[in-house]
């Protein structure tokens, strides 16, 4: 049942990953019917949670339907009803969810190699070249997508786009020398690009609720 789940989701969609858990926890089998537990951290206005529950489920749910004897319903989880932004691998993994949708900059430390892009002198502006060429460099390099099957029994079956990146503030100011002495939020990988400000590591909720 797995391998049906895997083969489907790799071409449900096109950096944010969506990744599948080996194991069945949150899995719910009864007669030809299945139900999955899919959830991210993050709300569903944010682009790649947008695409998990508007494009990858229905196109799971028709593809399971035409070409196989079973039905598959989504259950569907988000803004952190389930996991956190910081904990969607471990959600995974200890089968709170069968598939998990997170921006990979959270977990720099064990997805480190999926968030390359941050440490590259520079990059494409538009969205869906990213994409396209972080895809090509994953299906070269076989080991990034590997190494989370290895130590955390969990599959990549896609990428996808995330939100630009602002800088929001409660004071003003002209020029980056301004912000020296500022808390500014960043989620971990984009921490030395706060030069000058204090970077703190933390949810956006949690910096609203404290002033950063």
């Amino acid at each position: 049942m797995k391998n049906i789940i895997l083969k489907l989701g790799v071409l449900g969609i096109t950096a944010a990953a969506l990744v599948v858990g080996n194991s069945a926890n949150a899995l719910s089998i009864k007669d030809n019917n299945i139900t999955l537990r899919m959830g991210s951290g993050h709300p569903p206005f944010i682009t790649y949670v947008k695409e998990m529950s508007k494009f990858f489920a229905p196109k799971v749910v028709a593809r399971v339907a035409k070409e196989t004897k079973y039905k598959i319903k989504f259950k569907e989880h988000y803004a952190g009803t389930v996991v956190k932004v910081f904990d969607t691998l471990e959600g995974v993994q200890d089968g709170r969810l069968d598939i998990g949708g997170w921006c990979v900059c959270f977990d720099d430390d064990k997805a480190m190699a999926l968030n390359l892009n941050y440490f590259i002198p520079f990059g494409e502006p538009d969205g869906n070249k990213t994409i396209k060429q972080f895809s090509r460099l994953v299906e070269k390099f076989p080991d990034i997508a590997k190494d989370l099957e290895g130590r955390y029994n969990q599959k990549l079956i896609g990428l996808s786009g995330f939100n630009n990146y602002g800088l929001l503030t409660a004071f003003n100011w002209d020029k980056f020398e301004d912000l020296k002495g500022h808390k500014i939020l960043a989620a971990g990988p984009n921490l030395p690009w706060v030069k000058g400000g204090i970077p703190v590591r933390t949810t956006i909720p949690t910096a609203a609720q404290h002033r950063i």
